[in-house]
């Protein structure tokens, strides 16, 4: 067993970056369909009488489709793809504006954040967050030095690429418009801005977000309910207390896959949102722990791509990809343990939504292109 270990050992530690990003992305891939199959069963089952229905809907519309993405990201060139990244993001403006309008955007939940096309529907803001960092990057890449001049580089840049954050304040989203401003001021500070003006770049931020949840009922609400978990326990305080619950009662290593009781009708979004609960519940403090350190090794192997990475739009994508990630993965565990207000932000390849898994997918394989030929780690 010893020498089986060891060989294991041995053939991580030789393996190229690239090589170590695919494995690590494939394994939370299935790892999230394990967990999926899992949460949802009870869901599927009496909602479209099938306790895998939800299950394979993610694996038709969001691994394959995704891994379409993968391979298409990964094997067309990086001067071919930079080309596309002005049409990606006016595509992602276009459809973040059909959002807002009437029979064409569906609300749910007091958000409009849905198309829906025939029977399918999808979620623009996840698609334009990749279209957000295809435009900033290749800028970037571009014109870098023009960055330093306020007027000439760092306002056009902040200007253009703040519709996207803007568009998704509209539907309302506070935390995806707060994720993908936080994703331009970290491309912007790692390209060299100057600190001030990063400064009030960041003030701007805090000034919308904070005005944002003070005119937004059920976003003041979410707040109350982080300072006040007692707070009608079954209302506003609900969801909350029931992930809460259902963390509490996984202990150190779970009640076992498949076991928990809070996916009974007890806890709400147990196939989205609130998946992490269920994760916590049937495997643990020591799974919970796991899945965080493999979001980790995420950002830390996307970090290293992008200090070997040899072009520059391909460097600044790569940081930005893996800051949505650590970003997306924080806001979900920390809202789901009591750390931060509930928000509609997913757990990154793990919650059910075929949109997300896409866009992340496709992301994966322009980063693991960016790592191709090197052997470092």
């Amino acid at each position: 067993m010893l020498f089986c270990l060891f060989r294991f050992e041995f053939y991580i530690f030789s393996m190229s970056l690239q090589k170590i990003f695919i494995l690590t992305i494939a394994v939370i891939i299935l790892f999230g369909l394990m967990m999926l199959a899992s949460s949802s069963s009870f869901q599927s089952q009496r909602t479209f009488g099938d306790p895998f229905h939800l299950f394979l809907n993610q694996i038709i519309q969001g691994v394959f489709l995704g891994g379409a993405g993968f391979f298409l990201a990964y094997v067309t060139p990086l001067r071919i793809l930079k080309r596309f990244a002005l049409p990606l993001f006016l595509l992602s403006v276009l459809l973040l504006v059909l959002l807002l309008v009437p029979h064409v955007g569906f609300e749910y939940g007091g958000a409009r954040r849905w198309i829906q096309v025939g029977s399918l529907s999808f979620q623009p803001s996840e698609f334009a967050k990749i279209g957000l960092l295809f435009y900033v990057a290749s800028w970037l890449a571009s014109h870098k030095r023009e960055l330093l001049h306020f007027s000439q580089g760092f306002l056009p840049i902040l200007f253009m690429g703040g519709i996207i954050p803007f568009l998704i304040l509209l539907e309302p989203n506070v935390s995806n418009f707060g994720i993908t401003a936080s994703l331009i001021f970290i491309l912007l500070f790692a390209a060299g801005a100057r600190i001030w003006h990063l400064l009030g770049f960041s003030l701007v931020i805090l000034m919308v977000g904070f005005l944002s949840v003070l005119l937004l009922p059920s976003r003041l609400q979410r707040v109350e309910t982080l300072l006040n978990p007692s707070l009608d326990p079954q209302g506003k305080s609900y969801q909350l207390n029931q992930s809460l619950i259902a963390l509490g009662s996984g202990g150190v290593f779970g009640k076992g896959l498949g076991m928990s009781s809070q996916k009974y009708s007890a806890l709400p979004e147990v196939s989205g949102d609130a998946i992490f609960a269920i994760i916590g519940e049937e495997l643990g403090f020591v799974g919970s722990i796991v899945l965080i350190l493999f979001y980790l090794a995420i950002f830390a192997e996307g970090m290293l791509i992008s200090r070997i990475a040899s072009d520059p739009f391909a460097q600044y994508f790569t940081i930005g990809f893996v800051s949505l990630i650590a970003l997306q993965a924080f806001i979900n565990v920390g809202a789901i343990s009591g750390l931060l207000p509930l928000t509609g932000v997913t757990l990154p390849f793990i919650s059910y939504g075929g949109s997300s898994l896409i866009s992340l997918c496709a992301g994966s394989g322009l980063v693991a292109q960016a790592a191709r030929g090197s052997n470092k780690r």
